[in-house]
């Protein structure tokens, strides 16, 4: 009985830690977007130029590139908060597993013990019932 739901919560943790591979793969690619962005809005800053609409649209594209860069900022955020609970999810259930394997293995050992003790008691019967006998 305990086995086969131990079988049932070890399924959980590994699909649980592949949820995890993946959510950290998603902040990873999160963190090279914002990096990006972030070079480029520091190109922009860079370069004078004489002419009023190249300054002007430089100023607009600049104004974009901060505003796709918060927005960069807080999905980067959202991904690190979903990868911290996928840790912690993560965490528990291995807890869990850890606890069901040695509550099994105790078990294991406890049948072993009864085992012994009943194999111990007939032969400590079969040796009382031979030296009655002789």
């Amino acid at each position: 009985m305990f086995n086969r739901f131990l079988d049932q919560q070890q399924k959980t943790l590994e699909r649980l830690g592949n949820d995890k591979q993946q959510q950290q793969q998603r902040h990873q690619q999160e963190q090279h977007r914002y990096d990006s962005l972030k070079f480029y809005v520091d190109s922009m800053a860079s370069g004078a130029s004489g002419n009023a609409l190249v300054h002007q649209n430089r100023l607009a594209m600049r104004h974009q590139l901060n505003q796709l860069l918060d927005q960069q900022a807080d999905e980067l955020l959202l991904a690190g908060k979903e990868l911290e609970a996928r840790q912690r999810a993560l965490l528990a259930q291995f807890g869990k597993v850890k606890g069901l394997e040695l509550l099994v293995q105790r078990r294991q050992q406890q049948d072993q013990q009864r085992q012994r003790r009943q194999e111990q008691g007939q032969v400590d019967d079969w040796l009382n019932g031979a030296g009655r006998r002789g």
